[in-house]
């Protein structure tokens, strides 16, 4: 995977800023969601001795 060059977090702060101006969210629900059960799963994991945790869907 190629995330491209880093350029600071100007791009991140343009996302953010209308954020807190609109309530908008600039990520989808789900994929927010998603990234929330996959660092659950990392953290159980990680307690668990690296047991292998099935994300649910």
């Amino acid at each position: 995977m190629h995330l491209g060059q880093f350029m600071g977090y100007g791009p991140l702060l343009d996302k953010i800023l209308p954020f807190f101006e609109t309530g908008v969210s600039p990520v989808d629900e789900k994929e927010t969601l998603a990234i929330c059960a996959f660092i659950d799963a990392a953290e159980e994991s990680k307690l668990n001795g690296g047991k292998a945790f099935l994300l649910q869907k």
